[in-house]
């Protein structure tokens, strides 16, 4: 028995030296070093890295003014693995954001942004200053146990503050930000219009799962922490936030330095939203323009056939007539070819996410391009056109065959979006540096620009061969207009409530446009009339600042571990675990002794060490010594994903071990891979799984699973083999369906909170040399503790050889019999 939990213990300890920012780089990498700021790259992006340094300095002291708080020098990993753009922040042990080396479409991070670079850097140091605000007492224990995470930093609020908070530093910083774009108060209005506005709750914990779905607390955050400040002050939050410290909820915190209640504050900013919205409907009603019609649900532009039959999106479903095609990704946009659908999207291989170019033809899709960061592609009606967007070049390509020539390259810094060719011209959008998004033609290897002012102007979408309509938010929401070539006045066209966004003609000559929903976009479709003409004042975006950063010191990249914390006990047991890592998580290590008071081992030593040199692979070795013996392990594993038209995004990992158990050798071999989908609680949603392993000391598993919606109820079905290789293999099999039913029984502003309650009856059976069988029922409450953390709790029955019950829940204690 000791010698099984020794080989456990070697197999399955998980290396708690792998820190939050332990996502591994791309190695070399090279450090630019300011002030305040260290940005590891590597070598190829380091003109991109230093104007994120340039761009982190020139906002620090704005955020810290709104924020109060200075984590001191933090960390920024920078890379280009990926076409979609974000980033991320954790605030320790090592103050470190991430951020990757593309840029955003139009619609991603908020209205007239002057750079989308200075947006992001805003938004991600506000949380690191945020949420590395500590009260003296962890900062007293931090100068003892180090930068623990979870427990030594400062208290996570939730999200929708969390979220808003940040939206509010990127809008006061930069020109652009989300608390005034657009998109989010036309969203926002929907909601309201329809009844459907989230609560307090809803927008505040990581479990909420209806729509707008993550973007809830952005979207809703942005206004209602906006709405506070304009009521109280930057003071205030800044005296919450360090009270929220010493306090279990946000929501008691609040109370207590304003005297006034949260939820209270939340009905009356969502009343005001509802007074807005139907405000704004009324002012479109008088315009007496058109709403449209609903065509269908889903977004984006449909693409029509001749006979009327139209392709659209739903999701990441391709709709066609009544066929329906499950794509591993949303497509930008969709264009017919003749009878086969040419469109863009990204595809995952490995560490990177690729924009490429694709056709579907007969429900086969094939793909075109490799490694082109590839968008909005379209049939010309010879060739397929995309726009190729690296880094800061944004060039126009054509796709004739086999062969991929370059048509336009856009000055350096300018990001081209939306073509829409026709003849020997093609429309589309332009952002310029700045912060303008315009309308313009291409036309003999020149742009002519339509519109050029600080409107969001984008989606053009020819109506002749002289007009073309397109979105603007010029009239405080996106609406469609329609401008003739050579003009200087634009017509308005919609008065949409949802908003008006990319568009396209049906052959009988409607327009169809995407719109807001309280639950979702819809298409609508309309016959064009135009309204009033309004004139456009053309004018120049305003130059930015130089922000290249060759004023700062760029050196290589050491990973020093240095010890980061350290803690009173063990994995098992008493004793201490000092923890080490670099800032950018690519080596860290973890060294603990003790006596070991579950696995009955006793006393002991174990020394972990994990290297982490790629994005997609890593090594890790373990060293541990205790009264049943010593043993040492290296395991190689790699992680990754993949994709196929038939079985969608796959997730990957094979992992080769190597070890020795008191001197005699062992090896070891395990793979997993699957589709599967999970619920905020971790239940099986729908996909499959596989996994294998082999070992020449306990021998070899195999298991398949496979989970989907049967009759309205979520099924499961896992099906295994396991035997040591002298002895007769075992099989297993289990069939289980779950139910739950909500109860949303929450606190004000959801620190607590038991969401529904699950029955799931379930079947299970194992034969080696005769058959047993086991029948029985779970009873759980799925629950939320502290904004973040899904928990499940409750009461397992069955039968087998007798009743037994037992507790099961996702805490540390799994099963207590």
């Amino acid at each position: 028995m000791r010698r099984f939990f020794l080989i456990l213990f070697l197999f399955c300890t998980s290396a708690q030296a792998q820190l939050l920012t332990g996502k591994g780089a791309e190695l070399p990498l090279q450090v630019v070093q300011t002030p305040h700021f260290s940005v590891l790259h590597p070598p190829r992006l380091e003109p991109f890295a230093r104007r994120v340094a340039a761009a982190a300095e020139r906002i620090r002291s704005g955020v810290l003014g709104i924020v109060g708080n200075d984590p001191g020098r933090t960390f920024i990993v920078v890379n280009n693995e990926t076409d979609e753009f974000n980033g991320f922040a954790v605030p320790g042990p090592y103050p470190f954001i991430r951020v990757f080396a593309t840029f955003p479409r139009p619609t991603d991070i908020g209205a007239q942004w002057q750079d989308a670079m200075v947006a992001l850097i805003s938004h991600e140091f506000a949380h690191v200053a945020h949420l590395s605000t500590r009260d003296d007492l962890r900062n007293n224990l931090r100068g003892i146990f180090g930068a623990v995470p979870g427990l030594l930093e400062a208290r996570v609020p939730p999200a929708w503050f969390v979220e808003g908070y940040a939206i509010y530093a990127e809008s006061q910083l930069t020109t652009g930000g989300r608390v005034a774009d657009a998109g989010i108060r036309t969203l926002r209005a929907q909601m309201a219009r329809a009844g459907s506005f989230p609560s307090l709750f809803e927008a505040g914990v990581a479990t909420f799962d209806e729509y707008p779905f993550g973007n809830t607390r952005y979207a809703f955050g942005a206004g209602f922490v906006a709405f506070l400040i304009k009521r109280y002050d930057e003071a205030t939050i800044r005296r919450v936030i360090a009270l929220f410290n010493q306090r279990l909820s946000f929501a008691d915190a609040w109370q207590e330095v304003t005297q006034a209640s949260l939820s209270s504050l939340w009905a009356t900013w969502s009343a005001e939203e509802s007074a807005r919205a139907a405000q704004e409907l009324v002012a479109l009603q008088n315009t007496r323009l058109e709403a449209g019609q609903r065509l269908h649900l889903g977004s984006g532009a449909p693409a029509w056939q001749p006979d009327g039959t139209y392709a659209y999106m739903s999701g990441s479903t391709l709709k066609i007539g009544e066929q329906e095609i499950k794509l591993p990704s949303r497509p930008n946009r969709l264009s017919w070819a003749g009878k086969a659908l040419v469109y863009s999207r990204n595809v995952v291989s490995g560490a990177s996410t690729i924009g490429e170019v694709f056709r579907l033809e007969n429900g086969i899709e094939t793909q075109l391009t490799k490694n082109a960061h590839a968008r909005d592609a379209i049939f010309n009606g010879r060739c397929i056109v995309y726009v190729r967007d690296v880094l800061d070049d944004s060039s126009i390509h054509q796709l004739c065959g086999s062969e991929d020539e370059l048509v336009y390259a856009a000055p350096s810094g300018w990001h081209l979006f939306h073509l829409a060719p026709r003849g020997a011209l093609t429309a589309l959008t332009v952002w310029r540096p700045g912060g303008f998004l315009d309308i313009a033609v291409l036309r003999s290897q020149k742009l002519e620009f339509l519109t050029s002012d600080a409107a969001q102007d984008q989606f053009p979408t020819w109506l002749t061969d002289s007009e073309l309509i397109f979105s603007s938010d010029r009239g405080g929401s996106a609406q469609l207009y329609k401008i003739k070539l050579g003009a200087t006045q634009i017509e308005p066209l919609t008065a949409a409530a949802g908003g008006a966004y990319i568009s396209s003609f049906s052959p009988d000559g409607r327009a169809t446009f995407s719109s807001y929903t309280a639950s979702g976009f819809e298409t609508r479709i309309f016959a064009p009339k135009a309204g009033t003409a309004i004139t456009v004042v053309k004018s120049e975006p305003k130059p930015l600042d130089n922000l290249s950063g060759l004023e700062y010191q760029v050196e290589p990249y050491i990973p020093v571990p240095s010890s980061v914390f350290w803690y009173p006990a063990t994995t098992n047991g008493i004793g201490a675990t000092v923890v080490g890592a670099d800032p950018a998580g690519i080596l860290t290590w973890q060294l603990a002794a003790g006596y070991d008071v579950l696995g009955g081992t006793g006393l002991g030593a174990n020394f972990n060490i994990n290297f982490v040199p790629s994005l997609d692979w890593s090594a890790n070795f373990l060293a541990l010594v205790d009264s049943s013996g010593w043993g040492v392990r290296l395991s190689v594993p790699r992680i990754g994903r993949g994709e196929s038209q038939w079985t969608g995004r796959i997730g990957y990992t094979i992992r080769p071990t190597i070890g020795l158990l008191n001197g005699v050798p062992f090896a070891a071999l395990s793979f997993n891979f699957g589709t599967n989908q999970t619920d905020p609680w971790d239940y099986p949603l729908y996909g499959w799984n596989f996994a294998a392993n082999l070992s020449s000391s306990s021998g070899y598993s195999l298991g398949v699973s496979s989970a989907d919606s049967v009759a309205g109820l979520p099924l499961q079905i896992a099906l295994g083999i396991k035997s040591q290789f002298s002895s007769q293999p075992t099989f297993s099999a289990a069939l289980q369906i779950r139910q739950s039913f909500a109860i949303q029984w929450r606190n004000e502003d959801g620190f607590l909170a038991v969401e529904r309650i699950t029955i799931q009856p379930f079947f299970a059976l194992s034969w080696q040399t005769s058959v047993a069988t086991s029948i029985g029922l779970r009873l759980l409450a799925d629950g939320v503790f502290n904004y973040y953390v899904p928990v499940t709790f409750g009461l397992e029955l069955s039968y087998g050889n007798g009743f037994a019950v037992r507790l099961v829940s996702m805490l540390p204690l799994e099963q207590l019999r």
